[in-house]
């Protein structure tokens, strides 16, 4: 089949020119030369597809330009770089948003404010804005329905260049309501409730999946069913995407052929289906974006000529970066722009292969997500550092449910007003992604479900061509059923084989962005792990690599989250036998839920005693310092230094190798871990220090010193905005003489004893 390609050059045109217009770039008087500049070409070239490529840029990135300019220009963000104390009354949009595995009631939102009032300084008009509260603020702002208009107190603080929001307000008082949701937002968030409520009655991943993959509410969503559909490559199911629209658009197409209509009445029953999918969604830019890469890929589905597909989906780049020129540096577009185009590309042809021997509708429910994984595979790779094989097949495997369930759930959702109706909806919905959920689990249980793949050019240059190759073979290989089991043998068996780190290690400090995580080497498959990063996907992708298969001890050094996050997903897989844990439970939040998970894991908590002892096979911890710092009242001044202080000091050993853990420990703390050392006897000397606190500057220069370390490790997220490490605290390990190696820049870091003293290896897989 043919396509129109002509429109191809400008929707890139249009795409970097979004991207550049909103990257904060000041161009001053240069925009002018650059349109002026843009007017000329387009009198002198003289084909229209190198019109509409300079046009589209030049259009693109001037439109985006002012735009970012004057969002993130005026009072706003001068009183943020000042951080100051608000009171805003506040639109919310969309629904709360509360990261998994953290203690403190994180809670996530966006707004516009009707206007500003900074002790005085009264700023008026329409001003988007990012709403973050914890703990009993965020309670409140998470309890309120989209559309209420609310007053909160809270501190502004800036917003990088690219985001959406002129600023972010950090809530510290939910005063009142100003004005409820309006009828249409009523009418939504009553049908997204009965919807949820219906869906309780399932069983719990049930109950979680449902609500999820209708309308993107993943409230309902425990950690273990993230992390299982992470690792069969299925979390995309979880979100509106053009793909998820597409199969749903399916169902509803060939439901109603059935029922015998024809001709342009399907057309108008398909964009009724979408439209009442937008609404119920709450037509957030990733819905519209879902939206309108669903209707370009209807050609597909066979509404109209498929050779305009491209064409289409060019359009839609183009109208999509001009009206919201941030969608350019979503990867959520990106993967939407190459699912849509794998699905025109290269699903048609599957599709028509499959046909041969299998049922329309099923070769139709098959080819799509084979055709968005295949095509998507250089983005994902980039993204992750890993490919999935078994990810193709579990997509596969899992998308003819997609559009039934999803139809299930639209349907529920419509019958909230009739209960009765509604829970057999519900029911079937319930039976309809339970096929979803058994692939999810065998896939993710899986020894190798993902492998490690290279990024930066390399990686997105071999990403492209593997992709190239399979959307050339894949049609082919799919027409005959041997060749097709032939295939699927071959994706499934190197997921049987284990995976390995690629050298061998005693301990590894993991790379879990802005947070902690180290694994010792206890035995073949088991392992010692202190802290267990910011959140679960992080902390068990770093178990799953190093091919750890049991944690008999865990350590948390203290309870902030950047410490904890992943806490409750590690429990609930690995039980370990015993949690050992600071005196300080602070924050209470924090430290309640990792009680309750480890007593539900059937693991038993021990407050650490300074001096103890712990050998669980190749390791051995022993506890320096378990201070308990003066009582803090954390759920009003959130982290404190004295939360810090308060975390456990020790020695680990490894096969010889002596490492010192002191989580975020700051000065003082740090000063009293060294009298602890006097106190007990015992030398502070070992080969590797972990950083306390990320490396930041707070550090007491006696305690590294005494420390006489060969290595120092710094485990800090990249880019992170607190300064860690601090280049002060770099400076002075450098100058005692310590190697440095930090999870930011090298990814984890692995050590393995050797009779030459500690190897130091990095790997970022």
């Amino acid at each position: 089949m043919s396509h129109d390609w002509r429109l191809v050059p400008a929707a890139g045109a249009a795409w970097a020119g979004a991207w550049l217009g909103t990257s904060g770039w000041r161009p001053g008087p240069w925009l002018l030369a650059l349109l002026a500049l843009a007017l000329v070409l387009v009198r002198l070239l003289r084909r229209p597809w190198q019109v509409a490529l300079v046009l589209a840029l030049a259009v693109s990135a001037t439109s985006a330009t002012l735009r970012e300019q004057a969002l993130h220009s005026g009072a706003v963000p001068q009183l943020a770089q000042r951080s100051a104390v608000v009171t805003a009354t506040v639109r919310l949009e969309g629904d709360a948003r509360r990261p998994n595995g953290r203690g403190d009631g994180l809670t996530l939102r966006s707004g516009s404010a009707r206007g500003l009032d900074a002790g005085g300084i009264k700023v008026m008009g329409s001003i988007p804005l990012t709403l973050l509260a914890t703990r009993a603020s965020g309670e409140a702002l998470a309890t309120l329905s989209a559309g209420t208009t609310v007053r909160v107190v809270g501190r502004l603080r800036p917003e990088a260049a690219g985001s959406q929001a002129t600023a972010a307000i950090v809530v510290t008082a939910v005063r009142d309501k100003v004005a409820e949701p309006g009828p249409l937002d009523g009418a939504v968030s009553w049908l997204r409730d009965g919807l949820r409520k219906a869906a309780a009655r399932l069983p719990p991943d049930q109950a979680g999946l449902v609500p999820s993959l209708v309308v993107g509410d993943r409230s309902a969503v425990n950690p273990a069913l993230e992390d299982r559909f992470q690792a069969a490559s299925l979390t995309h199911l979880m979100a509106v995407s053009g793909a998820n629209l597409m199969l749903v658009l399916a169902v509803v197409i060939g439901l109603v052929r059935l029922l015998g209509v024809r001709g342009w009445a399907i057309r108008c029953c398909a964009a009724g289906a979408v439209a009442f999918f937008v609404v119920l969604c709450r037509a957030e830019p990733s819905v519209l974006r879902a939206a309108a890469m669903g209707l370009v890929t209807l050609p597909a589905a066979g509404l109209a000529r498929g050779k305009r597909s491209v064409r289409n989906l060019s359009l839609a780049i183009i109208t999509l970066t001009v009206l919201d020129p941030w969608l350019a540096r979503s990867w959520g577009f990106a993967l939407s722009a190459a699912a849509c185009g794998g699905i025109v590309l290269v699903g048609q042809p599957t599709s028509a292969a499959l046909a041969r021997w299998l049922p329309d509708w099923l070769a139709e429910a098959i080819a799509i997500p084979l055709a968005a994984q295949i095509v998507t595979l250089p983005l994902t790779t980039a993204l992750s550092g890993e490919a999935s094989l078994i990810g193709v097949l579990a997509n596969v495997l899992a998308g003819p449910f997609v559009g039934p369930a999803t139809v299930l759930g639209l349907v529920t959702a419509t019958l909230s007003w009739w209960p009765a109706a509604a829970n057999l909806a519900v029911c079937l919905a319930g039976w309809t992604v339970q096929p979803i959920l058994a692939v999810a689990g065998m896939a993710s249980a899986l020894p190798a479900a993902t492998i490690p793949w290279p990024t930066g050019a390399v990686g997105m240059i071999g990403g492209i061509a593997v992709a190239g190759a399979l959307a050339c073979v894949i049609p082919r290989l799919v027409a005959q059923p041997l060749t097709t089991l032939v295939l699927t043998l071959l994706l499934v068996a190197p997921n049987l084989l284990p995976r390995r780190a690629p050298i061998a290690w005693d301990a590894v400090f993991c790379d879990v962005g802005q947070g902690d995580m180290t694994v010792l080497r206890a035995g073949d498959g088991e392992a010692v792990v202190i802290d267990a990063a910011p959140e679960p996907q992080s902390a068990l992708g770093c178990l799953d690599k190093l091919g750890v298969r049991r944690v008999t001890v865990l350590i948390l050094t203290h309870f902030h989250a950047d410490h904890v996050g992943g806490a409750a997903a590690l429990l609930k897989r690995y039980r370990p036998s015993l949690v050992l844990v600071t005196r300080v439970a602070s924050p209470p939040g924090a430290a309640r839920a990792v009680r309750e998970e480890a007593t539900s894991a059937g693991s038993q908590v021990q407050v650490a005693e300074e001096g103890q002892t712990i050998a669980v096979g190749l390791v051995t911890w022993t506890t320096i310092s378990a201070w308990e710092t003066p009582v803090v009242d954390s759920e009003r001044e959130g982290e404190s230094s004295a939360e810090n202080d308060a975390s456990l000091v020790g020695i680990a050993a490894v096969s010889g190798v002596r490492i010192l853990v002191a989580g975020d420990a700051e000065p003082m703390g740090q000063a009293r871990a060294l009298t602890q050392f006097q106190r007990l006897g015992r030398a502070p000397v070992v080969d590797v220090l972990k950083l306390p606190h990320h490396g930041s500057a707070r550090q007491e220069p006696r305690l590294l010193a005494a420390t006489q370390a060969k290595v120092a490790v710094a485990s800090a997220g990249k880019g992170n905005s607190y300064g860690h490490p601090s280049t002060r605290t770099l400076r002075m390990v450098t100058d005692l003489g310590m190697i440095v190696a930090r999870t930011d820049q090298q990814g984890h870091i692995l050590v393995a004893a050797t009779p030459d003293g500690p190897s130091v290896k990095a790997w970022s897989p």
